[in-house]
Parts: C-alpha cells; structure tokens; sequence
C-alpha cells in the first residue's frame, strides 16, 4: 500500500493553514491554501458536526436530512478543505496518509480531530476510495522497537461496566468478539492467546493482567468514559475514573509488545467541548446528556480525544477510536470485520481498516467514526500472525452481575 504525507503548515487558525502533500521521501506531490468561511454553517458543522445534526436535525427526519447534510458537507470539506489534495489522493488509492499536525501552537491541535475522511472527490467519500488517514499529533518519532508476535498473538479484551451503567451494549460487544476469535481458532487454526475481562475491570486486575510477562500484542478497551477519561471499577463495583496518562502508565507494563489499542468508550461532551468552542469564537451548541440512547456504545476520539492522543504519544502504538456516536451493531460489525482481517493477515493495519471500514458503512457520517492514530514514520504496525497446528487458548473471566 502506498503512503503519502500531508502536513499542515503556515497555521494562523482554525480557519486558515496550508496543506502540503509529499511522497515519504519529501517528493512534492501537491499543496492547498485553507482559507474557510467562519460564518458559513458548513464551518460550524466542519468544527463539530455531531453537536451539529444533533441539535439542527429534527429526529422525525434524522436518517434522511443528516444523510442530505453530511453529502453536502462532503462536498465543501472536498472542495474547500483539501482542494487539490483530494483528487491526488484517489489518484494514489490503495494509499495511507499520514496527516502531520503541529503540536505547537496548541490551537493546531484542534486540526487532529478534524472530519476529512468525508472529504468528496467526485461524488464519493475518500474514506470509501480505498485512502486511509493516519492521524498524528507532532512530529515523527523513531521507529519504536517492539518484540515479535511469537508463536501466538495474545489479545486482551476489557469491558468494564461500574454499577449504574448499561451492560447490554458492551455485552453485546463483547459476546461477537469471542464468537469471532472462536472461530478463527476453530476455522483458520490461529494461534492465539485471548483474554477477556468483563466485570470487575479495576486498576489492580488491570495492572496484574498487563505484567504478564508474555505481553499483549492488542488492547481492546470498552466501557463508558467522559471526555479525556475512562470508567473502570473499584473494588466495591462503583466507577473508578481513570485518566489518559493514567491509563498509559498501566500499559506502558505491556508497551514492549503492544501494537494496537482499539478504545471503545462512551462519553458526554458536556461544558468540555461548549468551553473549547467559545475558544475558538463559535457558539455553543447545547450539551449533550450522557445518558441519551445516542451516545450508548461508542468510542471516543473526538470528545475523548485526549486518551487517543495521550496513548498514542506515550506508548508508540497504534490507536483506534472513533469521531462520532455510532450504534452497537455498526461497532460490533466493524470489529469483527477489523480483527477478522487482521489476525493471520499480511496487511497492514490501513489496509485492514480501509477493507473493514468498506464492509460496515451503511448510514453517514459512520465512514468518517474510526480514527487511527500512530507516531511513527512508515506503515503502521502490523497485528498478524502465522498459522499453527495449535488452537488458540480463550480464557473469560467473570464476575456474578451486580
């Protein structure tokens, strides 16, 4: 698959910056100068376009009118956002991009979280074109060395469900992910070590799991969070916050193996994102209730952002989350989908996520949802293994539901 560099460069706001595509090598491919119009409704909803279709669409016709909304928003993001950019890259497809944004000055930052993967080019998503963008916050760092796969790929599953949350979405959830590994190990004869943790996710389970001294190759986290934290559980069943460098100094027990973490989080957006968007002079647009149907069940890049980028940042890995609320079946499909692929495959993690991203999508803006994350130059790692006589081992821990 080919890769291609898009770094923002001359950032005056967020309003205003210039793109500069290049091969890996610093071949110039393209540019585009971002000159936006803060007051048209398309830079609001470019800025944040759940709170958008939440609070503009009617519910009575939400499926149609946010499907209208996010076409014509593909368009301008297509047209004004990455102008010339968007055709090179269909051009390039099968490609990863690596989107480079500067870490510094931090108003740059708002650039991470960014929906371009509904950019148009000619009528139709980039997100579907077979082009893959890998978010990255700051400059390339070194190649991180991690220890082989080994004879088994191990994978660790949590879901972690306090007193007073909803269990069935992430029962649900869990439940097609050892349905999934089951029958890979049943069907392809993978190697694999799975372990699953539902109920009773504290800090110190976590913290015994993660020294192990075999490791873990990926990290699958579900639960629910708010932004820039994750729910665990204490001792005593009820909610233990956890926060992004929290989280990463528990992991980092695992970094030497780790390749992927997929963190699949509910959230509320709350004064967090109101506060950021008097910030940046729009008006806000509501809160969001964390207890609305619509945020069960999703992962939090966007609005829980700060963990995706504070994992990715200390630990070197690769990280999956998604953007916007997404329903359960449209989560648990895309994960059976992107570890189906990815376990015993030969490509890369893009590659995976563009084929999986491809097979899921049925509704907008859900091909914009996933958000992957790396800090290192070249490809994104790759999760995958050999095939072996052996049958995985599954081990599920369980805890008697509150």
């Amino acid at each position: 698959m080919a890769e291609l560099i898009l770094e923002v460069r001359d950032f005056e706001d967020s309003a205003r910056w210039r793109w500069v595509l290049t091969e890996p090598d610093g071949a110039f491919v393209a540019d585009h100068q971002v000159r936006l119009d803060r007051d048209g409704w398309q830079f609001e909803a470019f800025d944040d376009l759940h709170a958008y279709l939440r609070w503009r669409v009617p519910p009575d016709r939400r499926v149609e009118q946010e499907a209208e909304i996010v076409a014509e928003m593909g368009e301008w993001i297509g047209a004004e956002v990455l102008g010339a950019i968007g055709p090179e890259l269909v051009a390039r497809a099968p490609v990863t991009v690596r989107v480079m944004v500067p870490a510094n000055p931090v108003a740059a930052r708002r650039l991470v979280f960014l929906p371009l993967a509904l950019a148009h080019v000619r009528g139709k998503p980039i997100a579907l074109r077979d082009v893959t963008l890998v978010v990255q916050l700051g400059p390339s760092g070194a190649a991180r060395r991690t220890t082989g796969v080994g004879d088994r790929l191990r994978v660790l599953g949590l879901f972690s469900v306090p007193d007073g949350g909803r269990p069935l979405n992430l029962r649900g959830e869990r439940r097609a992910l050892v349905r999934l590994f089951r029958e890979l190990a049943r069907v392809d004869r993978q190697a694999l070590d799975v372990h699953v943790l539902q109920y009773g996710v504290t800090r110190e389970r976590l913290r015994e799991l993660l020294a192990q001294p075999e490791g873990w190759d990926i990290v699958h986290i579900s639960g629910h969070g708010a932004p820039g934290e994750l729910l665990l559980e204490a001792e005593d069943g009820s909610p233990d916050r956890i926060d992004a460098a929290e989280l990463a100094e528990l992991l980092d027990a695992t970094r030497e193996r780790l390749r992927l973490i997929t963190v699949s989080a509910c959230w509320s957006a709350g004064p967090i994102i109101a506060d950021q968007r008097r910030l940046l002079g729009l008006p806000t647009t509501g809160e969001i209730s964390a207890d609305d149907d619509v945020t069960e069940a999703i992962t939090g890049w966007g609005q829980a952002g700060g963990t995706a980028v504070e994992l990715v940042d200390r630990l070197g890995c690769a990280v999956l989350a998604m953007r916007y609320p997404v329903t359960d079946t449209f989560a648990i499909r895309l994960a059976e989908q992107l570890y189906g692929l990815l376990v015993g495959g030969k490509q890369s993690l893009p590659q995976v996520l563009a084929a999986a991203l491809t097979a899921t999508v049925t509704v907008s803006p859900s091909h914009a949802c996933p958000a992957l994350s790396a800090r290192r130059s070249g490809t994104c790692p790759q999760a995958q293994t050999r095939e072996f006589p052996q049958v995985k081992t599954l081990e599920i821990e369980r805890r008697a539901m509150r």
